[in-house]
């Protein structure tokens, strides 16, 4: 655990592009795109918080079944609000 926090403790750090491969949700949770790859082929494309809001989602469903779908679903949020360039809300 130690390690992995390190990890994504690096990475979030990164300004270029960075592509990552993950078993972890947690650390590609705040990314700006995820690609879900199944037996290599590509299934989903997208912002973590727009697939996890997708209940057919595949990437939603493995959040589901981790013990932290509320806090993946935050984390996601939390990325998505942060970089919007405009608040939509009323």
């Amino acid at each position: 655990y130690n390690t992995d926090a390190k990890i994504q403790g690096m990475i979030r750090k990164l300004t270029s592009t960075t592509i990552t491969i993950a078993h972890s949700l947690q650390t590609v949770i705040d990314s700006d795109k995820v690609l879900v790859v199944d037996k290599g082929e590509v299934k989903e494309y997208g912002h973590p918080w727009e697939l996890i809001q997708d209940k057919k989602s595949i990437f939603r469903g493995m959040c589901e079944t981790s013990d932290d779908f509320a806090i993946l679903q935050d984390g996601a949020k939390k990325a998505w609000l942060s970089k919007r360039l405009v608040d939509t809300s009323d």
